[in-house]
């Protein structure tokens, strides 16, 4: 990285190089290089707008804060299982800042201790959300999804929402279902089915294996998953 400096590169250049770069790496590995780049990478927005990373994250109260003072930026942003040792009105008030994040395509919560989806409202243009095992929502949460009117790919495996109010609060432009670990009943399989003819690919709980025949029968346009 030392070149950027012999060449007296302005700052410009430097980050437009280094937008083309993984932010991981840029965190684990160039911010170490010297306090130029640390700066540069700490201080612009344009290189957090995929915020992912392979390994499980450990974030404290200050890591949230450096992290979604980027979040108008945020094209992809994904904490799955992530460790925050927050409590959950805690974690609710940062990730608040995510309804900035206008330009938000694909969001990953899994395993997260929210308490709260208020933050949807503002992003509609979010394609992929995934909420597995985010034990602390419940139904009165679900409304904000329908806000995402471009939403396509929804997970909400092994959640607390009921059948009825997923049925109820399902955008039109969702086709993927996720919701392993969710109880349906043949009635409420056939009420979700009915009400949304754009589910190409569906997962649910809950149908024993004739139930299962059944439904598949009766809406042969989905993919029907049973787990």
């Amino acid at each position: 990285m030392s070149f950027f400096f012999r060449l007296s590169l302005p700052d410009e250049v430097v980050i437009e190089i280094l937008s083309n770069i993984p932010l991981h790496f840029l965190l684990n590995t160039v911010s170490f290089v010297c306090k130029r780049l640390h700066s540069i990478i700490q201080d612009n927005s344009k290189l957090w707008q995929h915020f992912e990373f392979d390994n499980q994250l450990s974030l404290n109260e200050n890591h949230l804060c450096q992290i979604l003072r980027h979040a108008k930026a945020f094209h992809r942003f994904c904490i799955p299982e992530a460790v925050t040792r927050l409590l959950p009105p805690d974690i609710d008030l940062h990730l608040h800042a995510l309804c900035f994040s206008r330009d938000l395509l694909f969001l990953d919560l899994t395993g997260i201790e929210l308490s709260s989806l208020s933050f949807l409202r503002r992003l509609d243009r979010l394609e992929v959300l995934i909420l597995d095992s985010c034990a602390n929502l419940g139904d009165c949460d679900l409304p904000g999804v329908k806000y995402c009117i471009r939403l396509n790919h929804f997970y909400i495996g092994f959640t607390k929402f009921s059948p009825n109010a997923i049925s109820q609060n399902l955008p039109s432009s969702v086709h993927t279902l996720e919701c392993s670990g969710v109880q349906f009943t043949l009635h409420q399989s056939r009420s979700l089915l009915g009400c949304h003819p754009h589910l190409l690919h569906v997962t649910i709980s809950g149908l024993d294996p004739i139930e299962y025949h059944h439904l598949c029968i009766e809406f042969p346009r989905a993919s029907i998953s049973r787990v």
